[in-house]
């Protein structure tokens, strides 16, 4: 019976291990996904009020709306329909700024000098 506790205690001890070290390992990655986070949102541009920029000389704007960002999210991440249930803002803010790097992508492509920023409406 004695060795049977032994054993035990042992297993008990192994596991208390691992789940430390991987405690460790899993609070180091949420701190580099913090400091990621920091980084990617200091590149962020301020919001600009349409009007300001009409009023500025220029003539032409363009508005696209994403109508359906959590289902497009979700059709690309797994989890996206769960966290959009939770905090569609956030995915919301996610999408926008993969269209607006996907559109400034295709725009260098193909040439075309263009000012793509994000809006966000009153």
């Amino acid at each position: 019976m004695a060795a049977v506790a032994v054993v035990l205690t042992a297993v008990n001890l192994v596991l208390l291990l691992v789940l430390l070290a991987l405690s460790s390992k899993a609070r180091k990655r949420a701190d580099d996904i913090g400091a990621n986070a920091a980084v990617a949102s200091a590149a962020v541009v301020a919001p600009v009020s349409v009007a300001q920029e009409l009023a500025g000389g220029r003539n032409r704007v363009i508005a696209i709306e994403i109508l359906n960002p959590v289902e497009l999210a979700s059709s690309q991440v797994k989890f996206a329909g769960v966290v959009g249930g939770i905090a569609p803002g956030a995915i919301r803010k996610v999408v926008y700024e993969q269209a607006v790097k996907m559109m400034k992508e295709q725009f260098e492509k193909e040439g075309v000098k263009a000012d793509v920023r994000i809006h966000v409406a009153n």
